[in-house]
């Protein structure tokens, strides 16, 4: 599993630095986006040092007003707080592609109030699940959520100036040419000097 993730790393990062010699011109070379990796097997790229994180399931339960709740990303929410801190900016937009339940997001929100956070998701259950934890906690910085496949050609133009751009848990999960398609997606987003965060737990 870890030679797959270093591998999937590998050419996440060479996908990604293409994308952004293609937008950035080579005199604006400070302004281009950082990517950075951070994962539970201590293997990271770019800036940021990776940590241990806990073990994860993939078991969310249904409540009665909708909403998802997941054990794993309860017991994540922190550590995945404290990553995010390490290389957040001092304020700006942040996109969070695939928020899942949503309880990742309000977390985020909370600890970040200086981040204007847009949490999305691909699916409609999900992007319910968000509104009911986003409806609880009343943060001015967390928007509704939006309904986003990032892995479809064009999503960048309406989601554009992301000073940060998270994804927990995703790459796994889809195909080489899809993860292609949100490399490349994912560079047009970023504002410059923006970040791009990448965390596998």
């Amino acid at each position: 599993m870890k030679n797959i993730l270093k591998i999937q790393y590998i050419i996440i990062f060479l996908l990604f630095y293409s994308c952004s010699s293609e937008t950035v011109p080579s005199e604006q070379t400070s302004s281009e986006p950082i990517i950075t990796f951070q994962d539970s097997l201590s293997y990271t790229m770019g800036v940021n040092i990776g940590q241990n994180l806990p073990e994860t399931a993939s078991i969310a339960n249904y409540e009665s007003d909708g909403r998802l709740n997941a054990p794993s990303a309860l017991r994540n929410a922190e550590p995945i707080v404290e990553l995010v801190r390490e290389i957040a900016i001092k304020s700006g937009n942040a996109l969070e592609i695939a928020s899942g339940t949503g309880q990742h997001v309000v977390k985020l929100a909370a600890a970040l109030p200086h981040l204007d956070w847009q949490p999305s998701d691909v699916d409609e259950t999900r992007i319910k699940s968000i509104r009911c934890w986003s409806d609880d906690h009343h943060l001015t910085n967390l928007k509704p959520p939006c309904l986003l496949d990032a892995t479809k050609e064009g999503w960048a133009a309406e989601h554009h100036g992301q000073d940060l751009i998270l994804l927990v848990n995703l790459l796994h999960l889809i195909s080489i040419e899809e993860t292609k398609i949100l490399v490349k997606e994912v560079s047009k987003a970023l504002a410059p000097k923006g970040v791009l965060s990448l965390i596998h737990i």
